[in-house]
């Protein structure tokens, strides 16, 4: 009984929706000519476990789902909360999310994880508020980011620790910080911007430092078996000379 009881609470929590696209080709920041779905209906997404369920609208001559890199939505009637899942389903080869002037309230790495090959990532004008730990683990390709105009007080910093890609990064009118950069000469300053006024109040750098610490221990302990194993394989070579 108390099984049953979970597994429709947890069918409750999960809800469904239908989209519409108008196809289109567009021109965008470090991307050219890229096909797209342009959202042109309106739907309620005010559940974080949202799933797209099915796709519709006329692709134009000789595309498909499976041509489609780039997602935009301009929300008129701010009906989006959260990001929906399931959309890589339908268009597998995601490059471009461009969520503006929705209500999105929070958003996390398992938004995002479902697309590795992300570049360009725009949630302008929503109502943010927090960017977590490791936001962006899985998403090493990204070279455009634009949180202007949300409502962010509080960043994670490892949120840049696997940008190493990024060209352009926009934090203009947030609570925290009102800044922005598009020349990548001048991240650095504007990521130790970030890093001086937004960080969580529970955050501890001596715990991060630590973290890093042990990442870096570990990856000597892989380079170090790497060249035992490479001057292994040089030994065998020499004695299979002789």
């Amino acid at each position: 009984m108390k099984l049953l009881s979970i597994l429709l609470l947890n069918f409750t929590l999960v809800s469904s929706v239908d989209i519409s696209c108008e196809f289109t080709t567009a021109t965008w920041s470090v991307i050219d000519d890229i096909y797209e779905c342009n959202l042109d209906s309106n739907p309620s997404i005010t559940s974080p476990n949202t799933v797209i369920t099915s796709v519709k609208g006329d692709h134009l001559l000789s595309k498909n789902h499976e041509n489609v890199q780039g997602f935009y939505s301009n929300s008129e009637h701010e009906t989006i909360f959260y990001i929906p899942h399931g959309l890589s389903k339908f268009f597998p080869h995601l490059i471009l999310i461009y969520i503006k002037n929705g209500k999105i309230l929070e958003i996390h790495q398992k938004d995002f994880e479902q697309y590795p090959k992300l570049r360009f990532l725009s949630l302008y004008q929503n109502e943010i508020k927090y960017l977590e730990k490791y936001l962006f683990k899985f998403n090493t390709e990204l070279q455009y980011i634009d949180f202007g105009y949300n409502k962010i007080n509080q960043i994670h910093p490892t949120i840049f620790d696997h940008l190493g890609q990024l060209k352009f990064l926009l934090f203009d009118k947030n609570r925290c910080i009102d800044n922005g950069e598009k020349d990548k000469s001048g991240l650095f300053e504007l990521i130790k911007e970030v890093k001086e006024k937004c960080l969580p109040p529970n955050f501890s750098y001596f715990n991060y430092l630590e973290d890093l610490n042990r990442k870096m221990s570990n990856l000597e302990t892989k380079i170090e078996s790497l060249i035992k194993i490479i001057n292994k394989k040089d030994k065998n070579i020499e004695f299979h000379n002789k």
